[in-house]
């Protein structure tokens, strides 16, 4: 093996390539270590108010294939939480059953979606569009709903001068899938996954072309979309105790067989 791996990469590896699976090795490159993690993220992102109109949650969700959104505090725009689109599918189509819109204009108290009920219907699994389309009446889409019941307000976050060797650490470690970047006012400057990661250890980490072919473009309106996170890794990723995800390529034990190089 030591000797093959002298020459090339191993026959697992090198389909792990062809897929284009964003597989963090154990060791990141050298170049990582004098890396940023504001050279590596991609800075257009787009995020929700802590209340947010049904119509303009659906557009986002329809309109986009990205797995997250940070939620930010209206007028100041500090990091309150990220909210999983999975999560706020799966809200939409139980609200009309638990009461969880409120209309602008009326002093009714919304009801929060039960964890659990969601559960019981397939989380975190989302719904289809359709789905969520069905179960909504049409005045539902000028009501809002409070997102801060589904957000994960105890997500990790880095600085935006945190290194970026951490950064591979922590998605190596922890099973992250985005990793948002605050600036010192806890405003949003960015988002990492995984890709954002290799590119920059293949020595893309500085260049514009690479960070916008990993960002998504601007709507008509001026605002961008959130980074779109890593895809068709989900079913790679065991669930720990706990609901936590197991990083891909994750440290492996002492003794553990590892594949022969081809």
């Amino acid at each position: 093996k030591w000797t093959g791996d002298l020459f090339g990469k191993g026959i697992y590896d090198v389909h792990i390539d062809l897929r284009s699976v964003p597989l963090l090795e154990h060791r990141p490159e050298k170049e990582m270590i004098v890396l940023k993690a504001h050279e590596c993220m991609a800075t257009k992102i787009r995020s929700l108010p802590p209340t947010a109109r049904v119509q303009d949650i659906v557009d986002l969700l329809e309109g986009t294939r990205h797995h997250a959104f940070p939620v930010v505090e209206t007028g100041t725009g500090r990091f309150l939480g990220l909210v999983e689109a999975s999560t706020l599918s799966r809200v939409l189509q139980l609200s009309q059953e638990f009461g969880a819109l409120v209309d602008p204009s009326a002093q009714s108290e919304a009801r929060a979606v039960p964890f659990v009920e969601m559960l019981r219907r397939g989380h975190p699994e989302p719904p289809s569009m359709a789905e969520v389309r069905s179960s909504l009446m049409p005045e539902d889409y000028g009501k809002c709903l409070d997102l801060l019941p589904y957000t994960n307000r105890g997500c990790y976050t880095v600085q935006e001068y945190a290194c970026a060797l951490r950064c591979y650490q922590l998605f190596r470690t922890m099973g992250l899938r985005h990793l948002p970047v605050l600036g010192e006012d806890h405003t949003v400057r960015g988002m990492l996954t995984r890709k954002d990661l290799l590119a920059a250890a293949e020595g893309h980490g500085g260049d514009p072309a690479a960070k916008a072919a990993s960002c998504s473009t601007a709507d008509s309106e001026g605002t961008v979309e959130a980074h779109s996170d890593d895809t068709d890794m989900s079913a790679k990723e065991e669930q720990r105790p706990g609901g936590a995800q197991s990083a891909p390529g994750a440290i492996e034990a002492p003794g553990s067989p590892r594949p022969h190089s081809a």
